[in-house]
């Protein structure tokens, strides 16, 4: 799953338009019945990187990950786009480091990564007002067991969510630990939080009146998809446990619909499920148009959603403007061999970031499209 923060998207009325004719290097192109008008590209500074999370900022994206692997070792990106084609590196200091979500903060970005020396692990934050200058890597005291979630801001407050690894042997037990900052440079660790032991998190959203925590609650092979919220990050209350959660992992969550949309999937099914307060949630029942496509990223704001997922087929949209009906866009061009990871709306494009199929080199792919018309 890509954990990451809030996404934002401009206003979205209608379906995204259809695929383009062309894919990254070695792709096959559009499939019958696929759309059209779509841009699919591999930048050359992204040969090596895998790509994590997007969000829109100005009139173009940011989008973050880890970089190509340096003499020294590994190593963070984060790139920056005026128009989503023309890429650059942004001089941040991300030595040692992943990036994992980033998101919009006032005129700024808040990122959040991991420290990584072979595995990753150790929670990492950084931030700027005008992604020229950044702060970081903030290392909260006590997180050096934890990984990265995301991040959402709501006016000045700044929450972020990481998940303290207990069980390495086991390899899913975690505990959510959420940390708040009014200016992305100091962090307060919350007092810990009971009801998100041996947990996996999925990401993280702000609303009007509260943050809402999405994933799952793991017992052996046991898995229950779960939500939390809570008014200042700090006190954390659980939201009623839909029958539709059992056997689910939630991955993502935006403030758009009814009030509050999450995505994630059943089994190997994708799934989303609505909630006017963050707290009661709804399971959408379209169960057909997501079958056997696991959905990663959702992106959104009330009237405008969309979601990305894969299949054996390679990677899907989605978009709806109420969060309960969806209409699927199809494969887009190029995504064939590929798998798509984040989605997000521009002032003047649409994004889609993904990375090659198992087995291939590491790349950022990229997927421009218009806003529809």
């Amino acid at each position: 799953m890509i954990r990451s923060g809030v996404r934002l998207l401009v206003l979205f009325s209608g379906s995204l338009l259809a695929a383009c004719s062309s894919g990254p290097p070695g792709s096959s192109g559009a499939s019958a019945g696929s759309a059209t008008g779509w841009n699919a590209t591999s930048p050359a500074g992204m040969a090596g990187a895998t790509l994590t999370d997007a969000v829109p900022y100005a009139s173009g994206f940011v989008v973050v990950g880890a970089g190509p692997d340096v003499a020294s070792g590994q190593a963070g990106g984060i790139w920056l786009s005026a128009d989503g084609s023309t890429w650059n590196a942004l001089d941040v200091d991300l030595s040692s480091a992943h990036v994992k979500a980033v998101s919009p903060a006032g005129d700024g970005l808040v990122a959040a990564g991991e420290h990584c020396t072979g595995e990753c692990i150790g929670y990492l934050l950084w931030s700027t007002s005008d992604v020229k200058t950044w702060s970081g890597p903030i290392k909260p005291a006590g997180t050096e067991g934890d990984v990265a979630i995301g991040v959402a801001a709501r006016g000045s407050e700044l929450v972020a969510v990481s998940g303290e690894i207990v069980d390495l042997g086991g390899g899913n037990a975690e505990n959510g630990r959420a940390m708040t900052s009014t200016d992305g440079k100091t962090w307060t660790v919350a007092p810990d939080i009971e009801v998100m032991h041996g947990v996996r998190l999925g990401g993280i959203a702000s609303g009007s009146s509260s943050f809402v925590v999405v994933g799952s609650i793991e017992s052996g092979s046991t898995r229950t998809g779960a939500t939390w919220s809570s008014v200042d990050g700090k006190k954390w209350v659980p939201g009623s446990a839909d029958p539709s959660f059992a056997g689910a992992l939630l991955t993502s969550v935006v403030a758009g619909g009814p009030g509050f949309v999450a995505a994630g999937s059943i089994g190997a099914n994708g799934a989303v499920w609505t909630s006017t307060d963050g707290a009661t949630w709804t399971h959408v029942d379209d169960a057909a148009t997501f079958a056997g496509r696991p959905i990663v990223d959702i992106a959104g704001k009330p009237g405008a959603l969309a979601i990305v997922g894969n299949d054996t087929a390679g990677g899907h949209a989605w978009t709806s403007t109420d969060g309960k009906t969806w209409h699927d866009v199809g494969l887009i061009a190029g995504a064939d061999n590929a798998k798509f990871v984040a989605v997000s709306i521009g002032t003047k494009n649409t994004l889609i970031a993904g990375k090659p199929l198992p087995g291939d080199p590491p790349a950022g792919l990229l997927w421009i499209g218009p806003l529809p018309g």
